[in-house]
C-alpha cells in the first residue's frame, strides 16, 4: 500500500510540475479495508485526461507502470469508479480499454462548478475560459512543448506572440514618445529647438503609425473575432479545436 501512495505522490508532482491540466490527482486507503485505495482524478478539459495518461511520456509511463504493479488483477474490477466529462463516449471507451469499469456520465458544458484553489489557483468549470486570472505559465507551457495540437494551445499561443509584438513596438513608440515630449519641453520653456524641424514633424507622424502598425500586428497574430456579443463555445470543440476569442469595443478605441 506505501509503495502505490508513493507513486501516487510522483505523478502528482510530475503533474503539478509540467501537465497544468491536471488539476487534482489524490488518493487515500479505504479506513477500513487494506487492500482498497480510493482516489479522486480532475481535469481541466478533454485533452488533460487524455495528456495525464499519455505513455509517450517517459515520466508517465514510469508512474503508471509503477501503479499497475501494485494492483492485484486477480480481483475485478480491479478499476472502478464514476467519471462526468463533456466526451463521454471518448472517455467510457479509453478507460475500458485500459480495463477499468467506469459509470461514464456526460453533460452539456453547461453545468457549473468551480475549483477553488487548485493547481493553477481555481479553474471555471465550463466551455468559456475566464484568462482574466491567469499568465501564460499557468495555462500551458510545458504541455504545449510536448503536445501543440490541443486546445488550451491554438487559443492561447497566438494571444502570447499577438501580445508579445505589441508590447514590444509600443515600446518602442514610448521612446519616440519621450522624444517628442523633450521637443516640446525644450521648445516651450527653453525657447530653443534641440533638433532639426523636420525631425520636430516627423516624430509625432512616426509614433501614430508605429502604433497602428502595433494594433494591426497584434489582430492579425491573435486570430480574434471582432463581435459585440459573448463566444459562443460550445460543447462541441474538440480537444485539438482553438477557442473562440471575441473582443470588443478596446481595439476601436486604442485606434484613437
Amino acid at each position: 500500500m506505501d509503495e502505490l501512495l508513493e507513486w501516487y505522490d510522483y505523478l502528482g508532482d510530475f503533474y503539478e510540475t509540467n501537465d497544468y491540466g491536471v488539476l487534482a490527482f489524490l488518493a487515500s486507503p479505504d479506513p477500513t479495508d487494506p487492500t482498497l485505495v480510493h482516489d479522486l482524478q480532475i481535469f481541466a478539459d478533454y485533452a488533460a485526461f487524455k495528456s495525464h495518461a499519455d505513455t509517450s511520456i517517459s515520466e508517465v509511463k514510469k508512474g503508471f507502470d509503477g501503479l499497475f504493479a501494485n494492483y492485484d488483477f486477480t480481483v475485478t474490477p480491479t478499476l472502478a469508479g464514476q467519471a462526468f466529462t463533456t466526451h463521454p463516449t471518448e472517455v467510457e471507451l479509453e478507460t475500458g480499454s485500459n480495463g477499468a469499469t467506469f459509470d461514464v456520465y456526460g453533460y452539456d458544458g453547461n453545468a457549473k462548478g468551480y475549483l477553488h484553489k487548485g493547481v493553477v489557483g481555481g479553474i471555471d468549470l465550463t466551455t468559456q475560459v475566464n484568462v482574466d486570472y491567469y499568465g501564460w505559465d499557468c495555462l500551458a507551457v510545458v504541455p504545449c512543448d510536448m503536445d501543440s495540437d490541443q486546445t488550451s494551445c491554438k487559443t492561447f499561443e497566438p494571444l502570447m506572440d499577438a501580445g508579445r509584438i505589441y508590447l514590444q513596438l509600443e515600446i518602442a513608440n514610448l521612446v519616440i514618445i519621450f522624444q517628442v515630449i523633450a521637443h516640446l519641453y525644450n521648445a516651450l520653456a527653453e525657447k530653443r529647438d534641440i533638433s532639426h524641424p523636420y525631425l520636430v514633424l516627423g516624430f509625432p507622424h512616426l509614433a501614430w503609425v508605429l502604433h497602428l502598425v502595433a494594433l494591426v500586428c497584434w489582430v492579425a497574430l491573435s486570430k480574434v473575432k471582432f463581435q459585440f456579443k459573448d463566444c459562443d463555445n460550445d460543447e462541441d470543440v474538440d480537444p485539438d479545436e482553438k477557442l473562440d476569442v471575441c473582443i470588443r469595443g478596446g481595439p476601436i478605441i486604442s485606434i484613437f
